[in-house]
């Protein structure tokens, strides 16, 4: 996971709101995007860009070799999940994604566990695990919602 400065998240947070990725070419210059960019050659591509020059000594962290863009809010307010936490949520989730109300870990002596109930009726509780091995970035018994944990389905997914 990518870490920032408090300088680099002030900055993030003070970029105009229409810009949401930003992303270092492979000559260092580092740009902000409206939409996500892809990579191509030796630069990142969208239709609305910005270069920063003045800012390519900041963010060291934002790589020409980085697979994806950085969404500019996680870098002033990080992901709650992992990539591997995220993935695996929105599958086990799929089927109950119109029902769920939110999703709580729950402490349990050692063990921690998600409890997720549902609209209406139900709930699901995920297999435990040993207290502070997985989804460290979720405070104990506070209810988050699908979409704070960056969780969402397109269309095609419904």
């Amino acid at each position: 996971m990518k870490t920032f400065t408090e300088v680099e998240k002030t900055i993030a947070r003070n970029i105009d709101w229409e810009y949401r990725w930003m992303a270092r070419d492979q000559d260092g210059n580092l740009c902000i995007y409206e939409g996500k960019p892809k990579k191509k050659w030796n630069s990142w591509f969208s239709d609305g860009y910005e270069y920063i020059y003045y800012f390519n000594h900041l963010f060291p962290a934002i790589k020409w070799e980085d697979d994806e863009p950085t969404l500019i809010r996680d870098i002033y307010n990080p992901p709650i999940l992992n990539d591997l936490e995220r993935e695996y949520l929105k599958t086990v989730l799929k089927p109950f994604r119109g029902v769920v109300e939110y999703v709580k870990k729950i402490k349990n002596g050692d063990k921690e566990y998600l409890f997720i109930p549902f609209s209406g009726n139900g709930a699901l509780s995920l297999p435990d695990f040993d207290s502070g091995t997985g989804y460290s970035g979720m405070e104990p018994d506070r209810a988050y919602s699908l979409d704070e944990l960056g969780i969402t389905y397109k269309e095609e997914d419904e």
